[in-house]
């Protein structure tokens, strides 16, 4: 069944959100001078200082959906392995000549270290070391600095090759099988260049060159249940998509320098073609997606990019099923008000951008929105490289074994083993999202850090799960702290998500949902309710119905039951009539 009945689009960005901020500290730069070609021995050097600034993430993050709820979603969208002991950090930095794109110097040696730490964000510097056959090449002139990153294997015999060959050859190709879920193995593609003009090389001093963005190579696509965020009874059970090429170009086609993907436009930003190896292969099968760790609306997916206005070949598309068999297809296309694109016009699938559909449905059709972002900023922190949540600390999930088992991540066992720290005793709920954080204390270090066990809200949780009991007010709740911005609140919260008010004794319940509104749920929460009034000492609460001709205000007590007594207020004359 196809989609016969829209809604409008949410307010897509036309604008460049440039993705994967490497920050660095910018040093002047003069008018560039005859080089020196003459004072070529001493300790010269480059850095790129990768910055994490949680600050201006949440503002860029935050504020761009109309509903306020887009976030950057799976941590590891953002990692870069930056290697630990002997191991190489997953990535690799060239100079590229700036006239004929020829790879003049790979550097080969790199040390990364903590640049600097406060309490908004982290600095990474990479630093590079150039040595005597290098420095007239840079000294006083111009170069591009290409940087690759999570590639795992590199182009061999780089120097002397150009750009567009390197970034051709077969190990730019990344062989995909389709995956929903990201991990320090399994993580994206990035890639990024940048012309910097009028480098200036002092002996003993560290030139640290300006900023560069990286590309994602793949597009994220997440489906939003509005049906389950509000309460109705048809729900999605499944999402996939039809199409998909089996390999991704891990590098864009066609851009030699930042101008040709920051343009301030989604539909040319990331390149000015799709890039797609000559090798790949259209795959006709569906491929699912998966429930959203952080979000149990929504469903996501990663894929790499696809041509679906190529006229000799089918477009992808989603198919949404719901749980009472009907299925429905979303496609790649203007549903109203994407920029440049008439409605309905469809659109290709395009890197690094982030694909969001919200789909609410009715008997016989669904109504879709359609958000497209690109990523917002890309985090690199940490020891460990784990990722950071809002407040700050560390977060690390559980790993499955082949036999599906939970394991704690070989790197933060040892963490654990070196301070003598122990696991806190709740059980990890790992289908609900559960993380666990290493809290910095007072001194900062992760000598000293606290690990606390976090649910996917980032609360702090207190006790493991209370077993169904009708005559416990706390019946399938655990304890849960949650920290804002200057206070923390303690509360019981349900496997829901939702902070539990009140139990009543047919294991119904009123809570404040997500968007902090007073709801009535049944039991197995298939029906959720808003709730017009509620008492907290008598456990009354009225639930707002309607008829054809007036508003009904029914009364319920803790047993979960209608008391009776009614309030109607007739929709024509606004007159109240109990009963």
């Amino acid at each position: 069944m196809h989609i016969t009945r829209y809604i409008r689009n949410t307010k897509t960005l036309a604008r460049a959100v440039l993705t994967t901020v490497i920050g660095m500290s910018l040093a002047s730069c003069s008018t560039a001078e005859e080089p020196d070609s003459h004072a070529t021995e001493g300790n010269f050097s480059l850095s790129l200082q990768i910055e994490v600034d949680d600050a201006s993430m949440r503002c860029v993050s935050r504020a761009l959906p109309d509903d306020g709820s887009y976030t950057p979603g799976n941590a590891f969208e953002n990692y870069i392995s930056l290697g630990a002991g002997d191991n190489r950090p997953d990535l690799r930095i060239y100079l590229v000549d700036e006239v004929t794109d020829e790879i003049i110097h790979e550097f080969v040696d790199m040390k990364v270290r903590i640049a600097a730490v406060a309490d908004d964000y982290r600095r990474y510097a990479l630093d590079l070391y150039v040595d005597g056959a290098l420095y007239p090449l840079l000294n006083g002139r111009s170069v591009k600095v290409l940087m690759l990153a999570n590639w795992r294997r590199y182009p061999a015999g780089t120097v002397g090759r150009n750009l567009d060959e390197m970034l051709h050859d077969t190990s730019a190709e990344f062989i995909y099988t389709p995956f929903t879920e990201l991990s320090e193995e399994n993580r994206i593609p990035m890639f990024g260049i940048r012309r910097y003009e009028g480098i200036r090389l002092e002996d003993g001093v560290t030139y640290n060159l300006g900023t560069l963005h990286l590309l994602r190579a793949f597009a994220k696509v997440e489906v939003t249940d509005r049906n389950a965020m509000e309460g109705r009874k048809q729900r999605i059970s499944a999402v996939s998509m039809e199409r998909y090429t089996d390999r991704s170009a891990m590098a864009p086609y066609g851009v030699r320098d930042h101008g040709d993907y920051a343009t301030g436009s989604w539909q040319t930003d990331f390149g000015k073609v799709v890039s797609i190896p000559a090798s790949a292969k259209v795959i006709e099968q569906q491929i699912p997606f998966a429930a959203n760790r952080a979000d149990k609306y929504s469903y996501i997916i990663y894929v790499p990019e696809y041509d679906n206005t190529d006229t000799d070949t089918n477009p992808a598309r989603i198919a949404v099923r719901y749980n009472d068999g009907e299925t429905f297809y979303v496609d790649f296309k203007n549903y109203g008000s994407v920029p440049g694109l008439k409605e309905g016009e469809i659109f290709d699938l395009r890197r690094n951008n982030h694909y969001h559909y919200r789909v609410r449905r009715a008997p016989y059709d669904v109504e879709v929105e359609l958000d497209i972002q690109p990523y917002s900023s890309v985090e690199i922190d940490a020891p460990l490289g784990l990722p950071l949540d809002e407040t700050g600390d560390l977060m690390v999930y559980l790993e499955k074994d082949s036999d599906g088992n939970l394991k704690v991540p070989v790197d933060f066992q040892k963490y654990l083993d070196k301070y003598g720290k122990e696991l806190p005793e709740w059980k990890y709920e790992d289908e609900l999202g559960d993380y666990y954080a290493v809290h910095y204390t007072t001194d900062g270090t992760m000598a000293n850090a606290e690990i606390w066990l976090k649910d996917n809200a980032g609360c702090r949780v207190n006790s493991n799960f209370v077993s169904i009991d009708l005559n416990d007010s706390n019946c399938s709740t655990r304890s849960v702290t949650q920290f804002n911005e200057t206070t923390q609140t303690d509360y019981r919260k349900d496997r829901d998500g939702d902070r539990r008010l009140q139990h009543n004794s047919d294991h119904s319940s009123i809570v404040y949902a997500p968007n902090s509104a007073i709801t009535y749920k049944n039991a197995d929460n298939s029906l959720r309710l808003p709730v017009e009034s509620w008492d907290r000492e008598s456990g009354k609460f009225y639930i707002t119905t309607e008829s054809p001709t007036h508003y009904i205000f029914r009364e319920y007590d803790n047993t979960g039951q209608p008391t009776g007594k009614e309030a109607r207020i007739n929709k024509t004359t606004g007159d109240r009539e109990d009963l």
